[in-house]
């Protein structure tokens, strides 16, 4: 394979791990484990605004009928007068105002939710979201530092609109009403108050939405990897001007051995992110130097961050290292250098690595010597 076929197909399999984790995330969150809760809450919800008094004003945003009975065709709440004493009031006798909290407490043991199951969904698609965003945004800024087009540019607006979800306070906005009229002085001085229930339903429709934007950016993930498959003859898309070899780590200080390595013994010039003040420079545009300057990247995986099933990992900024550079300069000139006890990525599984014992990364520089000459970097 010549070495832009190998950044391509590095590209695309990025962005296909890219849709296995949405897919994945969003099988979890519409399983009927989780959806099972939520129809609970619905139900409820449902059942707590079928005695509501409609309005948003005030005190009388919490009126309902007694007991949350359903309303009949001879119950009627004037907004006019609410639950005053006022000459002309139309509201009969069954009304009762609540308090807030009373409300909301009485929709969440109706309902009897396991909150934590829905939240626990809710915390991986808004991570699952970040994480393929993140993703998605490097392989675009490595695709349009080497073959920019419009097509690219709008993969990018695109990805830039896609919210990881509709904020409840949005949501409440959306179904407040603009105006009120009301003779009742008390709902008038406290003014528009969201009633309970909405504000549950509210809760609802934040949580749905989080799995609308991954079904948002997977529709995405498929336009970019589609592009990218029809140009894999183009040579221009993934090329690399650099002449540095980068070397991603962690908090383990073992990858000062390997920079020692190639800048002493095989005199080569060498470049990591926090080589150079990064005072008044954004996260983004220091990668995008350091990608543009490599030729060459080491990433060193050291086991440093501990899993809830007690396996041990390596830091994420290395995991999104890994992926950039393996996205600009293939699989064969992105090394990975994993330590003995750090559990692979979905990434590199299968993959060529170069693996050394605990805390002792010369053990390999034979080998990483031998990956250089291969690769032509003297």
């Amino acid at each position: 394979m010549t070495p832009n076929e190998i950044m391509i197909k590095s590209i695309l399999q990025n962005l296909e791990n890219n849709q296995n984790d949405l897919a994945a995330a969003l099988t979890a969150f519409k399983s009927v484990s989780v959806q099972a809760e939520v129809q609970k809450l619905k139900d409820a919800v449902q059942i707590v605004s079928a005695a509501w008094s409609d309005s948003w004003l005030g005190y009388q945003s919490t009126v309902y009928i007694r007991d949350f009975e359903p309303k009949t065709i001879g119950d009627f709440f004037d907004p006019e007068c609410g639950l005053m004493a006022i000459f002309g009031s139309r509201t009969t006798n069954r009304w009762v105002a609540y308090e807030f909290k009373d409300v909301m407490n009485f929709i969440w043991r109706m309902a009897a939710t396991d909150r934590e199951v829905i939240e626990a969904a809710v915390a991986r698609n808004e991570q699952t979201f970040s994480d393929v965003r993140d993703s998605v945004e490097s392989t675009l800024d490595v695709l349009t530092d080497n073959h920019d087009s419009s097509t690219l540019q709008e993969f990018k607006t695109k990805l830039h609109e896609i919210k990881n979800k509709l904020p409840v306070l949005q949501s409440i906005q959306a179904l407040r009403p603009n105006q009120f009229r009301s003779r009742d002085d008390r709902a008038l001085k406290e003014g528009p108050q969201t009633p309970p229930h909405i504000q549950v339903q509210a809760f609802i429709v934040e949580w749905s939405s989080t799995a609308t934007a991954l079904t948002e950016l997977s529709k995405l993930c498929k336009r970019v990897i589609s592009y990218v498959s029809l140009r894999q003859g183009d040579n221009n898309m993934t090329t690399s001007s650099g002449d540095r070899i980068f070397i991603g780590h962690g908090g383990s200080r073992v990858w000062k051995d390997l920079k020692d390595f190639l800048q002493d013994r095989l005199r080569l010039k060498w470049e990591e992110f926090s080589r150079e003040p990064a005072a008044g420079i954004s996260t983004k545009e220091r990668l995008e130097q350091m990608l543009n300057s490599a030729t060459f990247a080491f990433i060193v995986m050291t086991a440093e961050d501990e899993q809830p099933d007690s396996s041990v990992q390596a830091r994420q900024n290395v995991v999104h290292e890994a992926g950039l550079f393996q996205g600009r300069l293939g699989f064969h000139r992105a090394i990975i250098l994993l330590e003995e006890g750090c559990v692979e990525f979905s990434n590199i599984v299968g993959l060529t690595q170069i693996r050394f014992p605990k805390g002792d990364i010369s053990a390999r520089f034979e080998e990483i010597r031998r990956v250089l000459e291969r690769e032509g970097i003297k």
